[in-house]
């Protein structure tokens, strides 16, 4: 009798474990890895690295603009006469230019972060992509 039972109980366990393996290979077939397709991953770097360029050249604009205007405003200064105003006028000057700059670099770093954001997901629309591209979006940090 113990033996007619622990037939049973290890037949059962035996079907059990067989219905878990056939689930396993259903999942698996339905699943299909994605193919690797190179022309997507050149589009999401021509889209990434053209943002880039944009935001960059937007940098530098905003910087020239900033430096111009602070050339302007301290020569302006140094010509009152004064010295409560020239002091007032100049750290004026200082204080505008520090502002535009600070905005031009949180403007730089925003559209660094979008366009690494963006390449990251147009990235992985392109289907399964090998370790050969390593590269992360901290390249771009000392720019």
């Amino acid at each position: 009798m113990k033996k007619i039972i622990l037939s049973l109980i290890l037949s059962i366990f035996c079907l059990g474990l067989a219905g878990i393996a056939s689930a396993d290979d259903a999942t698996n077939t339905a699943t299909t890895t994605p193919t690797f397709d190179p022309v997507c991953m050149q589009n999401a770097i021509e889209k990434r690295d053209t943002a880039l360029i944009v935001g960059i050249d937007a940098y530098v604009a905003a910087i020239k603009t900033a430096l111009t205007a602070r050339k302007d405003a301290l020569k302006a200064a140094w010509l009152i006469t004064d010295k409560t105003q020239r002091r007032s006028a100049l750290k004026t000057a200082w204080k505008n230019f520090r502002t535009a700059r600070d905005q031009a670099r949180k403007d730089w770093k925003s559209a660094k972060r979008t366009a690494w954001k963006t390449f990251y997901a147009d990235r992985k629309a392109c289907g399964k992509v090998t370790s050969e591209d390593w590269t992360t979006s901290g390249v771009d940090n000392n720019i």
